[in-house]
């Protein structure tokens, strides 16, 4: 799956720089993009459907709590030392995966940032 190797080059590039804990920040920056995703995906709807829907600050902290504790769940029994084992020895479509994984983070980053800026221009004040 495309996520779990998002999570296990998350974790080898934290590994690497001889981080405590790979994995905790593996698992939060992976819990980040998928809610900068469904947040993007909202904010589109906003848009095509011309209507404000009002999003709580709190109501994106349960998003992104909800999102760490499923991911977490996943990766508790995937973690990434049965991942670097099955993708040190696997050479097939590593570099095809491998080309995705910094424009899918970055990529969805910048999209909910440019989205949040232009919903925040349409309706300013509220």
């Amino acid at each position: 799956m495309f996520f779990d190797y998002v999570y296990y080059r998350i974790c080898r590039f934290y590994d690497k720089k001889n981080s405590s804990s790979p994995g905790i920040t593996g698992l939060c920056i992976l819990s980040l993009t998928h809610c900068f995703n469904i947040l993007s995906i909202f904010f589109l709807l906003s848009i095509v459907f011309q209507r404000k829907f009002d999003v709580s600050k709190w109501l994106i902290v349960l998003l992104y709590a909800i999102l760490l504790f499923i991911n977490g769940l996943r990766y508790n029994k995937l973690n990434y030392e049965s991942l670097k084992k099955k993708w040190e020895n696997e050479n097939g479509n590593i570099n095809q995966k491998n080309n995705f994984v910094i424009p899918y983070i970055l990529g969805s980053v910048v999209l909910f940032v440019i989205l949040a800026i232009y919903i925040g221009s349409l309706y300013p004040n509220n």
